[in-house]
């Protein structure tokens, strides 16, 4: 008789363990939602700031270094990776962010798929 009492009394508080586990896993999960907004993760997605990256890049004389065609890749792959990795702020108010190791990944990148393509 004490061993199924001890059972039921087992299995009915094993289950409310594993529920109130689940729950606050739910709780942290959403907590860190919200002390972690979408807006904190790197990511631009002003088009016009882009753009204007972009032309800004393609303004550069390269010389005889790469052919335009060429420019324009290593420019859209700047634009593109610097659109994923960054955010406005860092962008905007950062003026040495060229020397930082994010963008000297981002620069490798970009010119070994022109480098690849060659």
């Amino acid at each position: 008789m004490f061993i199924l009492l001890y059972k039921k009394f087992f299995l009915k508080y094993s289950c409310i363990m594993v529920f109130n586990t689940i729950m606050i896993m739910k709780l942290f999960f959403m907590i860190f939602i919200f002390f972690f907004p979408s807006s904190t993760f790197a990511e631009i997605k002003d088009k016009e700031l882009l753009n204007s990256y972009n032309e800004g890049c393609l303004g550069e004389d390269v010389g005889s270094s790469m052919t335009v065609g060429e420019q324009f890749l290593v420019c859209g792959c700047l634009t593109s990776e610097i659109s994923k990795e960054y955010t406005i702020d860092e962008l905007l108010d950062d003026e040495d962010y060229v020397e930082t190791e994010k963008f000297n990944n981002i620069t490798n990148y970009c010119i070994s798929v022109i480098l690849d393509r060659r």
